[in-house]
């Protein structure tokens, strides 16, 4: 009967302690919050990993290397989880949220999307939308990272800095 009654403890204490334990959100999720929360976003295709092959939404490797660069499929290896929002109207705003395995995995990912931004600056140089480069922003935080290319850029870092810092 003692041995019963220190499992039931023990069966308590976890209980209680998982239901405070913070919900991890999905890259689709979080990616949802920050674009309604940058309200009037031009039309645009978000990009998951978990799309399927050839669907709506499926990044390619060919299309992962073209917007990343030649490094970049080893990086997504690293990603547990992503949601990209690319416009493919107006000006070329951007939204990645990315989560890796292990928050190591996630400085390389910082790397990538600052790699990334270069590569959007060298494209946009010559074109009137250039000045949106300015409006770049990377947040990482444990094992997430966030890409951030839009025309409120520092009220949207401080607003995804806030989605990502309330899950785990």
């Amino acid at each position: 009967m003692r041995l019963f009654s220190v499992f039931l403890a023990f069966v308590l204490c976890l209980s209680l302690s998982s239901c405070s334990a913070r919900r991890e959100l999905h890259t689709a999720e979080i990616l949802a919050d920050i674009m309604e929360y940058c309200d009037g976003l031009p039309r645009g295709v978000i990009y998951t990993s978990e799309a399927e092959v050839g669907a709506e939404g499926y990044l390619s490797p060919a299309l992962v290397e073209a917007l990343w660069g030649e490094d970049a499929e080893e990086g997504f290896s690293m990603l547990e989880e992503y949601s990209v929002y690319l416009s493919s109207f107006a000006a070329p705003y951007e939204i990645g949220v990315y989560r890796c395995y292990s928050a190591t995995d996630a400085e390389r990912i910082e790397e990538l999307c600052r790699a990334r931004a270069d590569i959007v600056s060298v494209a946009l140089r010559q074109t009137e939308y250039y000045s949106l480069c300015q409006n770049i922003r990377i947040y990482r935080r444990r094992r997430v990272v966030v890409f951030l290319m839009t025309d409120k850029p520092d009220e949207t870092l401080q607003y995804s800095k806030e989605i990502v810092s309330q899950y785990g």
